[in-house]
């Protein structure tokens, strides 16, 4: 299964060696469990992140276990927030047991917090891009346990500046646990996590469900907005704390924008029962609603990251017969304190959806809509030419806007036919051109919706197609078509 050559002596172990045909080129980082090496194929000349098992763990076969199920989880989600393991490696002979991951440039969030903290819109925009991979890992029934500022890698684009999208990857899922009663499971009763970041149910060995991840997160947000821990005493007294279900002063200065919404996130996602914290779509919700609050960073030519993620409205497509393709509007709304309701964005006109049919009309979505085309239409009365007192060329410019869905789908542009890639993805849209786009995904029904350059995000939630009835023909799957396995995942 690969080609491994003698491990390196000295204090970089395995330096030089080959592995799964990558050669080990440089120690980048090590654990108690594990070296990362930076390690280049040999005839391919791609990257790769290697991550070799130390020697004395190589013969444990719950280590090896433990080890290989990281590889299994993270292939189970397959997710652009969430690191990607290429091939799992075992020579026995030599006692080499390694992942060959992507390989990934720029620094975990830890070294960045180590240096100054965040303003409020790059550690939401951090957050969520958080939010979306733990989901997508929630939804594969895998809990990551062991979230903390040294396991999220921040992947800038052309300009490394957070107030924009970065593409942050979700690390080491080591010790995740998986509801897979035919494979390898992490046990009750066994105290796995990092301290600081535990949450209370954690470090009693209790049964540990996805509030744990929430409650890991709600930390690092806050760790992100202020540049200190919450919990901030040596891990003797952090564990104290937190088994007392005791819960720190939540301190945000309220010259921050959003201070009280940001003290309010925390809250509730370090709350002590499990039951008590946040859903991951409750974070998503507040975090849109901090975001809105913050002041709108100048726009910068470089292209963002393919990967980004921001939170948008929400186009669900309707499930009813009727109407197979027409998307209601969502919009996320979160609660202050003082019980009011707070918009994540503004409402979507529906105009902004298209039926799929030969003939392609507005759906217009009412006199704000009418306005906003600068449309009037007089009913009976003779036409009046009015001469425009100035000749104003508005010029073109051409912004990123990023497309998601759920599930995840396939998006084609409606005029040119051209396959764009899989959400989520970025399109590149001129302000004066907005683009139509089909979603699809198999088992699913077709989406078409219009993109202008107004939002910065689109989220499209598709329905499910009605099932089959019994007896009626089905048509065949033409051979050039693609099957689900076949689609890239993004």
């Amino acid at each position: 299964m690969s080609d491994s050559s003698t491990p390196g002596e000295g204090g970089t172990p395995h330096l030089g060696a080959t592995i799964a045909g990558y050669k080990l080129l440089k120690l980048l980082g090590e654990g108690g469990l594990a070296w990362v090496y930076k390690g280049r194929h040999r005839v391919l000349g791609r990257l790769a992140a290697v991550k070799v098992l130390r020697p004395a763990f190589s013969e444990d076969e719950q280590h090896v276990q433990r080890f290989f199920h990281e590889a299994k989880v993270v292939n189970s989600i397959r997710h652009p927030n969430i690191v990607d393991v290429l091939e799992f490696v075992r020579s026995r002979e030599k006692r080499v047991v390694a992942h060959v991951m992507e390989f990934l440039s720029g620094p975990a969030l830890d070294r960045i917090l180590a240096k100054r903290a965040m303003t409020p819109r790059q550690a939401t925009n951090v957050c969520l891009q958080v939010i979306h991979g733990l989901q997508a890992a929630h939804d594969a029934v895998v809990i990551h346990r062991d979230l903390k500022p040294g396991n999220l890698m921040i992947v800038p684009g052309d300009s490394f500046d957070l107030s924009h999208k970065p593409s942050v990857k979700i690390l080491d899922f080591g010790i995740a646990k998986i509801a897979d009663a035919h494979g390898y499971k992490t046990d009750t009763g066994l105290v796995l996590g990092t301290p600081a970041y535990m949450a209370p149910e954690q470090i009693a060995g209790k049964e540990v469900t996805t509030a744990a991840d929430v409650y890991a997160l709600g930390q690092i947000y806050f760790e992100m907005v202020t540049g200190r821990r919450l919990f901030s005493d040596g891990a003797a007294a952090v564990l104290r704390s937190k088994l007392l279900g005791e819960v720190p002063p939540i301190e945000v200065p309220n010259e921050i924008p959003g201070a009280e919404l940001i003290r309010k996130f925390t809250k509730d996602c370090i709350a002590p029962a499990p039951t008590d914290r946040a859903t991951m779509k409750e974070c998503w919700t507040a975090l849109g609603a901090i975001l809105e609050l913050q002041p709108v960073p100048p726009p910068r030519p470089a292209r963002p990251p393919r990967d980004s993620w921001t939170p948008g409205p929400i186009l669900r497509s309707s499930s009813s017969g009727s109407d197979p393709v027409a998307a209601s509007v969502v919009s996320p709304q979160t609660e202050q304190s003082d019980g009011h309701s707070v918009g994540f964005d503004t409402l979507v006109s529906s105009g902004l959806v298209r039926r799929p049919t030969r003939h392609w009309a507005w759906m217009l979505g009412g006199v704000g809509m009418l306005a906003a085309v600068g449309l009037v239409v007089y009913l009976g009365e003779p036409e009046v030419r009015v001469e425009p007192a100035l000749d104003v060329q508005i010029p073109d410019s051409t912004r990123e806007v990023t497309v998601d869905s759920r599930p995840m789908a396939r998006v084609t542009d409606r005029t040119s036919g051209r396959f764009l890639g899989t959400t989520p993805l970025a399109v590149a849209v001129n302000s004066n051109k907005p683009r139509t786009l089909r979603v699809e995904a198999r088992g699913y029904r077709t989406v078409e919706i219009l993109i202008t350059t107004d939002r910065p995000a689109y989220v499209v939630e598709l329905a499910k197609m009605e099932p089959v009835v019994e007896g009626r023909p089905t048509k065949a799957r033409d051979a050039h078509e693609p099957t689900s396995s076949e689609i890239p995942e993004w």
